[in-house]
């Protein structure tokens, strides 16, 4: 687990780390473990969801914008945290005006 994350005071049951590929393997009681607990979920509660990374194009935020457009009669909550990286001209590389989705 990310001593990091964990400094920050976010709990590590709540902390999942996903590698950077199309798909990961889970261990089999850890999914059941994960579908016993959103089973359990308030249904009326929005589900939370983070992304975490470099605001980067490589890092794919034109998919997340559209996965946000697309899902906005969601019962969603989105988070968006990351530093922008510095494009060769010194700035950040994105427009102004352009911020986190929640």
């Amino acid at each position: 687990c990310d001593s990091g994350q964990l400094a920050m005071g976010v709990p590590e049951e709540k902390i999942l780390p996903v590698p950077n590929a199309p798909g990961f393997r889970i261990a089999p009681q850890t999914l059941k473990d994960c579908l016993r607990a959103r089973a359990s979920r308030d249904d009326k509660a929005p589900l939370r969801v983070l992304f975490l990374g470099r605001l980067d194009p490589q890092k794919g935020l034109d998919r997340l914008a559209q996965v946000v457009e697309r899902s906005a009669g969601l019962n969603l909550e989105w988070r968006v945290i990351g530093k922008a990286v510095l494009s060769p001209q010194g700035g950040t590389g994105f427009a102004r005006g352009a911020g986190a989705a929640s």
